[in-house]
């Protein structure tokens, strides 16, 4: 199997509005089926990758009848944004297992044909088995990392971040501060806040053309399926990263082998911007902005064959996204030739964002 880019079945886009009153933006939504393959042997080969084509998935569902053998990688990273085909009602996944003692029928309504339809064929459990809960409306997943807290003299709080409901948690944007200190704090500095796993924008008041308000740089953003983009000022942050952990349901009837990697890992929040290095006017000044967070990782669960073979050596990961670091200090300014002295944190460093939190794995044997 060589590259391989699937197509989200049945996708549609929408907004959503998100943030807070400072900052509020209208976000693209994603929503789609599941993805489900059905295959006789799977093998990914070294430096090849299997995934999504686009974000909107609701999960991954694979199903392999034999051996699975996978030294490429096979992500799930740009999942559904959105809840829509999850009601209040658990969407389940069935298995007999040993050991297991749940009954009951698989639940699947609102997660599109194909899921419907495969999954339809699970066994309805009497005290034999296990039940797994995909998610509903409610469900928390893994929450994503806020966003960092300007520095300056007037500290301004990074953005929020919730936790999934049917993947990783978004990631808060960065927020930044003029530091220079004979300002008066702007109203506009505080980020935009994650919503479900949408990743909030850093953001930058825009540099003003008085010596007093220098330079202004931007917060970095929050990483999400729609990620947060970088704020923007006389220097600009760093986008999220375009990754939220999404769901695999993984198959396998004969034997797991080789040492790739599979992932659901959150993504990576944006840096803050390292700063304008003098106002136009030549007086110095260092924007304090800091880092998005990280997004939340996701949930795989691989299911094999009690009588088969694992000799699987590679990585299975649903850690969250690292947050993005803080601007850094250039040291003592210099503009139009002259040294400032000026204080470029003000009383307060600025704050790298936080890492998201981990989801959930599960590797075991079914009969």
């Amino acid at each position: 199997m060589a590259d391989v880019n699937y197509t989200v079945p049945n996708r549609s886009t929408g907004t959503i509005a998100t943030g807070d009153g400072n900052f509020a933006q209208n976000r693209t939504t994603y929503e789609g089926d599941w993805l489900v393959k059905q295959y006789t042997s799977i093998t990914i080969n070294n430096g090849d990758t299997v995934k999504m084509a686009n974000n909107g998935a609701k999960g991954m569902l694979i199903y392999c009848q034999g051996d699975c053998t996978i030294n490429g990688t096979l992500a799930v990273q740009q999942p559904q944004n959105t809840t829509a085909g999850f009601s209040g009602t658990d969407v389940t996944f069935t298995v007999v297992k040993s050991g297991g003692t749940d009954s009951g029928a698989p639940y699947t309504t609102g997660m599109g044909s194909d899921f419907i339809a495969a999954v339809a064929n699970n066994p309805t459990l009497s005290g034999n088995g296990v039940k797994y809960v995909l998610g509903n409306s409610s469900t928390n997943r893994s929450t994503g990392g806020a966003g960092g807290q300007s520095g300056g003299n007037w500290v301004r709080a990074g953005g929020t971040a919730t936790a999934g409901l049917v993947c990783g948690g978004g990631g808060g944007g960065g927020a930044m501060h003029s530091t220079f200190q004979t300002n008066t704090p702007y109203t506009l500095n505080a980020a935009n806040n994650g919503n479900g796993c949408i990743g909030g924008m850093g953001f930058a008041q825009n540099g003003q053309t008085n010596y007093q308000n220098s330079a202004t740089g931007g917060g970095g953003g929050g990483a999400g399926s729609d990620n947060g983009t970088r704020g923007f000022g006389w220097s600009q942050g760093v986008n999220g990263t375009n990754a939220a952990g999404g769901l695999l349901i993984l198959v396998i009837g004969g034997n797991f082998s080789g040492s790739g990697t599979i992932t659901a890992a959150g993504g990576n929040g944006g840096a803050g911007s390292n700063g304008f290095f003098g106002s136009p006017h030549g007086h110095g000044n260092f924007p304090a902005s800091s880092g998005g967070g990280g997004s939340g990782g996701g949930n795989i669960w691989i299911l094999k064959k009690a009588t088969a073979t694992d000799s699987f050596s590679g990585t299975i990961t649903v850690a969250g996204g690292t947050g993005g670091t803080a601007s850094q200090s250039p040291g003592t300014l210099t503009a139009n030739g002259s040294s400032y002295g000026d204080n470029i944190y003000g009383s307060n460093a600025p704050v790298s964002g936080s890492n998201g939190g981990n989801g959930t794995l599960v590797n075991t044997t079914i009969t």
